[in-house]
């Protein structure tokens, strides 16, 4: 059985209705089978309490806490069989320091950003091809420009 020494502050059913995430007003974040109510895994090196959890997608759900990190974990599925022991165990994937305490993390079900990515690296090209270089004064305008401030202009 799931024993906590502080109450629960967040539950919520991710993946398949037999698999439950809580987290408590400590440190704790764990997996709970909804079959018998026992606990299947929990998560390490949480060292604030879980302000958020949000599912993704194949099997991973992500967590921001009050030690102002945002955390990828793995989230196995639990045994087929209500009781039975977890072949697979729950791991850390990717950790981000926040700046600020993070409270709330969603997920927006988009997979592939590579994609998105390309593109705003063409827009920045774009925009450094669209300026016209230093030493070319046709127009006129650095002139009037203090020494130091000769850059570039944009069009």
């Amino acid at each position: 059985m799931l024993e906590l020494n502080k109450p629960i502050d967040r539950l919520v059913m991710l993946f398949s209705h037999s698999q439950i995430f809580a987290s408590d007003s400590a440190c704790n974040l764990f997996c709970i089978d909804a079959r018998n109510g026992r606990t299947v895994y929990g998560y390490k090196g949480i060292a604030g309490a879980v302000t958020s959890v949000a599912p993704t997608s194949d099997n991973h759900l992500a967590s921001v806490s009050l030690d102002r990190f945002f955390r990828l974990h793995t989230a196995p599925s639990p045994p087929t069989t209500a009781g039975a022991a977890q072949s697979e165990k729950s791991k850390d994937v990717a950790k981000l320091f926040m700046k600020s305490t993070p409270t709330v993390v969603l997920w927006d079900g988009v997979l592939d950003t590579s994609e998105k990515q390309a593109d705003e690296g063409n827009e920045v090209e774009d925009v450094w091809s669209n300026m016209r270089a230093v030493g070319d004064d046709s127009e006129g305008e650095q002139d009037n420009m203090p020494q130091g401030k000769k850059k570039r202009i944009i069009h």
